[in-house]
C-alpha cells in the first residue's frame, strides 16, 4: 500500500467514523473537496464512493458484532454486497452464497439485521 492510499484509506475512516449512518451530498462533497485539497486524486468519484460504501459496510458490520462474523467474513460480505442497504435485504440463501459463509452464520447475521 503506497503513502498516498494509506492517508487516503486513512480519510475515508475518519469520515465513517463521523458519518456511521450515512451521508448526504453536501458531506460528500465536502470528503471530496477535503481529498482533493490535501493532494489526492478524486478523478473517479464514483469509484471512491464504492470503497467508501464497502468500508461503511465493513464497519457496520463490526458494530453488529454477530458471533462468527469476523474480518474476513465482514470482508467478503462487504465485497458481495457493496452497501448496507443490499446487505439488509438480502435472505439467509443469498448470505449462505458468500465465500466464507456458511448457514448458521448466515442464519445469525440475518437474525442480527432485522
Amino acid at each position: 500500500m503506497t503513502r498516498e492510499s494509506a492517508a487516503v484509506r486513512g480519510r475515508l475512516d475518519d469520515f465513517i467514523e463521523r458519518h456511521p449512518d450515512g451521508w448526504n451530498h453536501v458531506a460528500w462533497e465536502a470528503l471530496l473537496t477535503d481529498l482533493a485539497d490535501a493532494g489526492h486524486p478524486v478523478r473517479d468519484p464514483d469509484g471512491l464512493g464504492r470503497t467508501l460504501e464497502r468500508k461503511r459496510l465493513e464497519h457496520y458490520l463490526e458494530r453488529l458484532d454477530v458471533s462468527g462474523i469476523g474480518p474476513k467474513r465482514r470482508e467478503s460480505l462487504a465485497e458481495a454486497f457493496g452497501r448496507v442497504w443490499d446487505l439488509r435485504q438480502a435472505d439467509v440463501e443469498a448470505l449462505s452464497q458468500v465465500s466464507g459463509m456458511n448457514r448458521p452464520a448466515a442464519e445469525a447475521l440475518h437474525a442480527a439485521l432485522r
